[in-house]
């Protein structure tokens, strides 16, 4: 039997959710189509069974019994039909921007008819010190260990960027792929009881202009920033894909990850 990796299915599900109302007068998806690894062209994948609406959320299944075992690229775009309204002097409407998704198809042997357990699993940071030599994460054996947390001990990690691997290992003896995150520790004055305030923000768009040098986003210090919102001026960029990137710097003086949104500028 063939299935992708911890799914006891012939199939990859996949959840999604596309919507058309950027403004008033928009139209109804019409059309949802996926393909794997290689691009038909538009309007040749596969199409996705819905209800047509402004607002699209929907679930389905790729068989991937042709699919060679190893990784693949999941590929999904929607599609409105072209129109304006009295207000428009260009049509709107048309594709999507295509969305990938990565997934991984095994081979189980066909005389094991039940899915194995996950029994173990290991984690590492920066250096991999081989199959079942990293630090173990506890679990209880399942089929399906979703939402397993654990924590890892940094004291002896320099201050700076490091990358967190962890994977895991089922009952047969077979290892999954290796999940890597990046993070950053960052030694904080131990006469701080507290973390530092963030008091400033920045974003740009598309080109770096330096740290402290982009266009200020409006926050009032404090050490939770959550639903922080910002409106960007788009009036310089021209139509087309761009990237929109933010950051934030606390009282130290220390900048966090810069983060990364595409966006398409419509005129």
């Amino acid at each position: 039997m063939s299935n992708v990796r911890f799914l006891a299915t012939l199939c990859f599900f996949f959840l999604l959710s596309f919507c058309a109302r950027q403004q008033a007068g928009a139209q109804n998806v019409t059309r949802v189509e996926y393909f794997v690894n290689t691009d038909p062209g538009f309007g040749k994948g596969t199409s996705v069974p819905l209800t047509a609406s402004a607002d699209v959320t929907t679930s389905f299944q790729v068989p991937v019994n042709g699919l060679a075992n190893g990784f693949h690229r999941l590929y999904v775009r929607s599609y409105v039909a072209p129109y304006k309204t009295s207000a428009d002097t260009l049509w709107k409407g048309g594709w999507s921007l295509t969305h990938v998704r990565q997934l991984y198809k095994a081979t189980i042997l066909a005389n094991n008819s039940v899915t194995p357990n996950v029994t173990e699993g290991e984690y590492f940071i920066d250096a991999d010190p081989g199959f079942g030599k990293g630090k173990k994460i506890p679990l209880t054996p399942g089929v399906n260990l979703a939402n397993l947390s654990f924590t890892f001990d940094v004291t002896g990690l320099s201050a700076g960027f490091h990358h967190l691997y962890a994977r895991f290992k089922n009952a047969a003896g077979d290892w999954g792929h290796t999940n890597r995150r990046t993070f950053y520790k960052e030694v904080i004055a131990v006469n701080s009881s507290t973390p530092p305030n963030i008091v400033q923000g920045e974003y740009f768009i598309d080109t770096d202009p330096g740290f402290g040098k982009g266009k200020a986003i409006p926050v009032s210090p404090g050490n939770d920033l959550s639903g922080v919102n910002l409106m960007a001026d788009l009036s310089p960029v021209e139509e087309g894909f761009h990237r929109l990137f933010a950051r934030f710097k606390d009282a130290n003086g220390h900048w966090s990850l810069t983060n990364v949104r595409t966006f398409y500028k419509e005129k």
